[in-house]
């Protein structure tokens, strides 16, 4: 699980790339644009900052149930626009993830008030991440700010499954019952995705590493 200094620094420039691939993803989102051509944008992007694959999920709509591969679908006044950007550098193993919300106009408050939710969520498991801490914590501090708002049922399959993973060799699962204990060097992303029944599918996750002080590194754009 625990990555060289070298494998670090692979993933801290795929991290790079990936902020990059959504600040394109912010300056070219409009009306009319199809899904593909922004997900060609995006790639293109990451190809051109040196990405040795690309591996991109979003999806578009007033109400979302999932991300998938981009289809032939115009984005619309008021539809979210979730990503999931994940360039490897050099090889798969060296991939960073970032997951992001955008809005194509002001978003209502039933939006805002669950985007609220997962930046809570978020930060509260980040707050836990340092050597000793076990993955199993991450997740179920985020599974426990979500149900603290009325949405217990919703933290676990069908709805959701995991509260991030790593990547390359070591893979494993942030999820209740899954207890890795965190070292420094350690690298994976923490997703906040969720599914309200109110509200549909938001997304939000940034790639960290575990540092000797107790203090997640984190790798991440603005959030739209």
């Amino acid at each position: 699980f625990i990555k060289t200094p070298l494998e670090l620094r692979h993933i801290r420039r795929a991290a790079q790339m990936a902020d990059i691939g959504f600040l394109r993803a912010l300056e070219v989102c409009r009306e009319g644009l199809r899904e593909y051509e922004l997900a060609a944008e995006i790639a293109f992007a990451l190809r051109r900052e040196g990405a040795a694959d690309s591996f991109n999920f979003l999806y578009s709509g007033t109400k979302c149930s999932t991300m998938v591969l981009a289809r032939d679908k115009e984005l619309q006044a008021g539809d979210l626009v979730l990503l999931e950007i994940t360039p490897a550098n050099h090889i798969r193993t060296y991939s960073a993830q970032l997951i992001r919300t955008i809005m194509l106009g002001e978003p209502p408050d039933e939006i805002a008030s669950k985007f609220e939710i997962l930046t809570q969520a978020m930060e509260h498991s980040l707050a836990l991440v340092k050597p000793g801490a076990l993955s199993s914590d991450i997740a179920r501090a985020q599974n426990e700010i979500v149900a603290a708002h009325g949405y217990k049922g919703y933290c676990r399959p069908p709805y959701m499954r995991s509260r991030g993973h790593g990547f390359g060799l070591g893979r494993f699962e942030l999820a209740e019952g899954v207890d890795i204990r965190l070292e420094a060097g350690m690298s994976f992303v923490v997703h906040t995705e969720q599914f309200f029944p109110d509200a549909g599918y938001l997304a939000l996750g940034d790639m960290i590493i575990v540092t000797e002080n107790g203090v997640a590194d984190r790798f991440a754009t603005k959030r739209a």
